[in-house]
C-alpha cells in the first residue's frame, strides 16, 4: 500500500479551530493567500500562525460559525502544496 504524503496528512488532519497543533508543522514565517471575489473584505495575504488565526476569527464571523474546509484535490509537489 503506497504511503500518503505527509503534507496530504497535514491538510486532512487541519483544524482551524486548533491552530496549535498545527504549529509546529509551519514555517514561522508563511504567509496565508486568500482570493475569493464574493468575499472581497477579507481577501488579502495573512501572515504567520497569529495572521492565520485571524483570517480564520473573520472566516467564522462572516459566515456564522459555519465555514468548513473540505479539500478536493491535493497534490504535493516536494514540500510545498498546489
Amino acid at each position: 500500500m503506497k504511503k500518503q504524503h505527509s503534507n496530504i496528512e497535514l491538510v486532512k488532519n487541519f483544524d482551524p479551530t486548533n491552530l496549535a497543533a498545527v504549529a509546529e508543522d509551519l514555517v514561522e514565517d508563511f504567509t496565508w493567500h486568500f482570493i475569493n471575489p464574493q468575499l472581497r473584505e477579507i481577501q488579502g495575504d495573512y501572515f504567520g500562525i497569529e495572521g492565520l488565526s485571524g483570517f480564520f476569527k473573520r472566516m467564522a464571523g462572516h459566515t456564522a460559525g459555519t465555514f468548513n474546509a473540505n479539500p478536493i484535490s491535493i497534490t504535493p509537489i516536494g514540500d510545498k502544496f498546489s
